[in-house]
């Protein structure tokens, strides 16, 4: 059974620390103290649909920066293939490695079956509260980022 609840809007965000694909670190708290923050979860390089959500999120970064916002991608793949994969994509935004997936399995996007992280967005205010939260469990499609960005205008 998935803990897909786990976390849920208006709930204080899970802290973390990981490092991108570069070895910098991020912690959340750190993050948070300049700006709300966005939090992406991604599966790893297998998923199909991977390089073009991530271009959707390049896409859409430009206004994402306009609302003071930061974007984290997080993702259970190696820092090297992230890190050609953020070089490829032309990327701007870090991707972080989520090692042992531990990150996943705190936000609820982890799949207990096949440990397979589900794609998921999360908005996190200034004050660690968590304003937005969408988890896509069907890994056949593309995930829309209509709704979110609707929230972030809103």
């Amino acid at each position: 059974m998935d803990n897909l609840e786990r976390i849920r809007v208006g709930f204080r965000a899970a802290g973390f620390s990981l490092a991108d694909s570069v070895g910098e670190p991020y912690n959340l708290s750190d993050v948070l103290k300049r700006k709300m923050v966005i939090l992406v979860f991604v599966p790893g390089a297998e998923w199909q649909y991977l390089r073009p959500f991530l271009k959707k999120w390049e896409e859409v970064s430009h206004q994402i920066e306009k609302q003071t916002s930061a974007l984290l991608i997080i993702s259970s793949e190696r820092s090297i293939r992230t890190h050609h994969l953020k070089k490829e994509l032309d990327l701007r935004f870090p991707i972080l490695w989520d090692e042992s997936s531990k990150t996943a399995e705190l936000y609820g996007v982890l799949s207990q079956n096949s440990m397979v992280t589900y794609p998921a967005i999360f908005l996190v205010d200034e004050e660690g509260i968590i304003r937005y939260k969408e988890v896509f469990v069907d890994l056949e499609r593309i995930p829309v980022l209509d709704r979110f960005l609707l929230c972030l205008k809103g």
